[in-house]
């Protein structure tokens, strides 16, 4: 599995000068702030689609920005 365009935009926002901010839904159309993180690295990992097959998916990692 490769890395969308999305996902490396992500993997390189550090390099790229970009902040990666995180936010959190919690109700309908609301967002509750989390901070500002750093990516840390990715696994891909079998996981259940919406009706139940086994697909592969990416787990973005990410964890407190690097001063």
């Amino acid at each position: 599995m490769t890395l969308t365009d999305e996902h490396r935009a992500i993997q390189e926002h550090a390099a790229n000068g970009k902040a990666l901010h995180l936010f959190e839904c919690v109700g309908t159309n609301l967002v509750k702030y989390l901070g500002e993180v750093a990516f840390a690295g990715y696994q891909e990992r079998p996981a259940p689609d919406f009706e139940g097959n086994e697909r592969r998916v990416l787990v973005l990692e990410l964890g407190p920005k690097l001063r």
